[in-house]
């Protein structure tokens, strides 16, 4: 049964067997392809395991699992990889302040795009930190309404896959 499988690959993960908890999560997602939720632990796997591509590719699974991630208006804008230059983009953090703190560094990247604005809709409790360490984002808190004059937007989440090979480059200071 694909639970089964499922828990014990966490069981295996959690015991620190990373690699042999692999194949273990791909058979448990086979057998229940529609369960986000173990393909978001497959990709959390992927990650820690070295297959960033893979990981970063099946991380989007995140998104279609319940109170992660939250809608955002105008889905149809959410942002690809497309040009940003004279664009506005709204970058959304999610879960963890340790997220915020990790994958904000993509941002520097972001603006060597040349984006016209970069807003970070935020935890209350982050937005000193986005402020201060990335100048030039308008930090905006996510317990209110969301920016609206935007041509994009993104989860913080999904930048590694949209910039591969980055993740652990240190980027050049805005």
């Amino acid at each position: 049964k694909h639970d089964t499988l499922h828990d014990k690959a966490v069981a295996m993960a959690s015991a620190g067997k990373v690699h042999e908890a692999l194949p273990v999560f791909e058979q448990a997602c086979v057998k229940a392809p529609g369960r986000a939720d173990f393909v978001h632990h497959l990709a959390i796997m992927q990650v820690l395991a070295g297959y960033e591509a893979q990981g970063w590719a099946n991380m989007d699974s995140r998104m279609a699992i319940a109170g992660i991630c939250g809608g955002y208006p105008r889905p149809e804008a959410y942002w690809k990889g497309e040009p940003l230059e004279g664009k506005t983009l709204v970058i959304r953090t999610e879960q963890g302040f340790g997220d915020t703190i990790m994958f904000m560094r993509y941002a520097r990247l972001i603006f060597d795009m040349k984006p016209a604005k970069v807003y970070c809709y935020c935890q209350p409790e982050m937005m000193d930190f986005v402020a201060h360490f990335y100048r030039g984002v308008e930090v905006w808190n996510h317990k209110m309404p969301p920016p609206m004059d935007f041509d994009y937007h993104v989860n913080l989440m999904t930048l590694p896959k949209l910039f591969p090979g980055q993740y652990l480059k240190q980027p050049a200071k805005t």
